[in-house]
């Protein structure tokens, strides 16, 4: 009999150290330093058998696999549109398609309840580690440990649970947080969306709400600092009437906290609004970005340019007289891509159903702070934001006893 309860308690405790292990490597393989400095010479290999290690990581704990109607017909028609759209060079399309079907594969066996939780404590744990940054380039202190690379050479010293451009030691710059990714605009992707999560699973707290606050305060992204303030307004919104008047006020506080401490970060954000400034006029660049996915989509509006068309995009960056840019903006980007289809397929990502519990106006704020994030970085070819899509297609019910502080979850 104890061997058995032995053996079960092995398997619990197998099964939840590997659903960490394997929610971190979704976090890695969407883009960090770690999958630019070693697997971006062979993305597409990695994502071809990455669908094939998730289903092995199933049979090993023997999970069952739920599979959603809504869910299925929804990678079938988005892979039918990707590939519909394609040219003779089928190795961004299949890298998608993989990355499609990993995603399906991931929400079928992990609840959504338990991927925020596991998610949410992953986040909060590297935000307060990544804090430390800040104080690496003050005391120029190198890391012995292999250096990080980013996808266009740069070099970053390798903290483990961080990385610093190497020019930043090197002249004693402390200017942000990047955590594990290229630049701070990324990490906050991330951090804020472990926000929602906390609120949408109702596992935040006024504690875990000031790490992201001290989080956004050193990633210094004007993108995070706006989504964040705007889901702040959610949060506090969400509170019990019980305790308003002392959550008003806390606002108010910590608006004034926010105020003081941004004073002296003031002219780095307006300097991205700097068209001349090549260091910061990331504005610009996205405004650029936009600029040409919308002209692309007009001309192409039914069946876009096909997945990964620089060419196309040279072209009519060349045409506007505008600088091509790096595709940042992620939604438009895809929509320019694969036609009119596209704003079907990423309407689960911006306006997800697990937020029906939210009131409408907290909801809409919601949706367009992901829209904000998700439009201004490019990450739409990583598994990330489409674990964030399949999700969206489920719609999550708490169900809240007013004698507990306890909330029930399920999802429909």
């Amino acid at each position: 009999m104890s061997a058995k309860i032995l053996q079960s308690d092995l398997r619990l405790f197998s099964k939840k150290n590997t659903d960490y292990l394997i929610i971190l490597l979704i976090i890695i393989f969407s883009g960090s330093l770690y999958y630019s400095s070693f697997y971006h010479e062979t993305y597409t290999r990695n994502f071809y058998v990455f669908p094939f290690l998730i289903f092995l990581f199933m049979v090993c704990l023997h999970r069952s696999i739920n599979y959603s109607q809504i869910g299925t017909l929804y990678l079938l028609f988005t892979i039918v549109i990707i590939l519909s759209t394609a040219d003779d060079d089928l190795k961004t399309e299949a890298v998608y398609v993989a990355v499609l079907i990993s995603a399906f594969l991931f929400i079928s066996i992990m609840p959504f309840e338990r991927f925020s939780e596991i998610y949410v404590n992953i986040i909060l744990i590297l935000s307060v580690i990544s804090w430390f940054s800040l104080l690496m380039p003050y005391f120029k202190i190198y890391s012995p440990v292999p250096n990080f690379f980013d996808l266009f050479g740069a070099r970053y010293e390798n903290y483990i649970f961080f990385g610093i451009p190497t020019f930043n030691i090197d002249h004693g710059i402390s200017r942000s947080n990047c955590g594990i990714f290229w630049e701070p605009g990324a990490w906050q992707v991330f951090v804020n969306t472990g926000f929602v999560l906390a609120m949408v699973n109702r596992i935040i707290t006024l504690k875990r709400y000031l790490i992201f606050l001290i989080t956004n305060l050193t990633i210094v992204s004007t993108t995070g600092l706006i989504f964040f303030l705007l889901l702040s307004i959610v949060f506090f919104s969400s509170m019990n009437i019980v305790h308003r008047k002392k959550k008003i006020g806390l606002f108010i506080f910590l608006g004034a906290i926010i105020s003081v401490i941004l004073n002296d970060y003031f002219s780095n954000i307006f300097d991205k609004f700097n068209v001349a400034n090549m260091e910061y006029g990331s504005l610009v660049s996205r405004l650029n970005d936009n600029m040409v996915d919308l002209h692309i989509f007009m001309e192409h509006p039914l069946n876009g340019v096909g997945i990964g068309n620089w060419e196309a995009r040279k072209f009519y960056s060349n045409e506007l007289g505008i600088d091509p840019g790096y595709g940042s903006d992620g939604i438009v980007k895809l929509i320019s891509e694969v036609g009119i289809f596209g704003i079907a397929i990423v309407l689960p990502l911006i306006f997800p159903r697990y937020l029906i519990s939210f009131a409408l106006l907290q909801r809409l704020i919601i949706c367009f702070s992901f829209i904000l994030i998700f439009n201004t970085q490019g990450m739409m070819i990583y598994l990330f934001p489409w674990i964030l899509t399949f999700y969206g297609l489920k719609r999550l019910v708490i169900f809240t006893n007013p004698m507990s502080d306890q909330p029930s979850v399920t999802t429909l």
